[in-house]
């Protein structure tokens, strides 16, 4: 009876030891998933954290191509307005000097005509075409950026 009472003592003893074993290796095992579980959730966080900088980078990389492009097309109009006013101004000096030179043609046709008179438009023709000349080039200038 010894015998089997000693049998069974080994008995639980192997059984309670294994238990035991058991015990930790699911205990480390639900550990290692544990911490398996924090690492997937740390990489998911901060996965999702890049997502949102990239996107809002992405917005506000766009948002400043629209605007570049917006302050573009103002510019361009601006420019463009300009031009037509130049261009203007560059047709309405061109009339003025071409009376100034009929006049200045009628008084020379004349033959004794006022020498002072003639010499006024001669020096208004010169102003006119130093002005044409100076909206001509600001007119060849704006174009060439336009």
């Amino acid at each position: 009876m010894k015998r089997h009472q000693a049998g069974i003592t080994a008995t639980l003893a192997l059984v309670a030891l294994s238990m035991t074993v058991l015990t930790s290796i699911t205990g480390c095992a639900a550990d290692h998933y544990i911490a398996q579980e924090k690492q997937r959730k740390e990489i998911l966080e901060s996965a999702y954290q890049r997502a949102l900088e990239e996107k809002k980078m992405a917005e506000a990389k766009h948002v400043e191509k629209k605007k570049a492009k917006a302050d573009q097309q103002a510019e361009q109009r601006r420019l463009q307005k300009e031009i037509t006013l130049l261009e203007n101004e560059i047709r309405r000096l061109d009339a003025k000097e071409k009376v100034l030179r009929d006049e200045l043609l009628r008084l020379r046709r004349k033959d004794g005509g006022n020498g002072a008179r003639k010499a006024e438009l001669e020096r208004e023709i010169g102003v006119q075409q130093q002005t044409i000349r100076q909206k001509q080039h600001r007119l060849d200038t704006l174009r060439s950026i336009l």
